[in-house]
């Protein structure tokens, strides 16, 4: 497994698990390639491999000062790696944490995604209904520094 900064091109190595959320927002073909151009350019994204492969696509966007949206992108072989998975971003979050005094993210309404966020310390702030494309509930998650 290696972990390299986000590069447009990377998209084309990654099968996006559909419940990640990000076909929700991401619609049509020319709307991905912006974002993915955005995303490259901000050099705050991620991406790691396994292979040739890449399983996770994930980095974060500064809202304003002490306050970011973290966004994971994962590929449908991400829980084959989980524990892998896992531990990086535990590390990743907690060299995050001294920047920010917020960090948020949202995921579709569904245990595993809950867990999968408590895990990180993260806790629910609330529901955003009909968020998704299709009318699905997802989760507003934040995890806040204590003062």
């Amino acid at each position: 497994m290696r972990v390299e900064q986000f590069k447009k091109l990377d998209y084309y190595h990654i099968e996006i698990d559909s419940r990640c959320g990000f076909f929700d927002w991401a619609s049509d073909k020319g709307q991905i390639a912006g974002m993915f151009e955005t995303m490259e350019k901000m050099q705050s994204f991620w991406s790691v491999w396994d292979g040739n492969e890449v399983i996770l696509i994930y980095g974060l966007i500064e809202l304003w000062p002490g306050v970011a949206d973290i966004s994971l992108f994962y590929s449908v072989d991400f829980f084959k790696h989980y524990r892998f998975l896992c531990k990086h971003l535990k590390y990743v979050f907690s060299c995050t944490t001294t920047l920010y005094s917020r960090l948020q993210m949202y995921c579709l309404k569904d245990p595993r995604f809950l867990r999968f966020g408590q895990f990180f310390g993260f806790e629910v702030e609330g529901v955003l209904r009909k968020y998704g494309k299709n009318g699905e509930d997802y989760y507003i998650l934040s995890w806040i520094k204590e003062d």
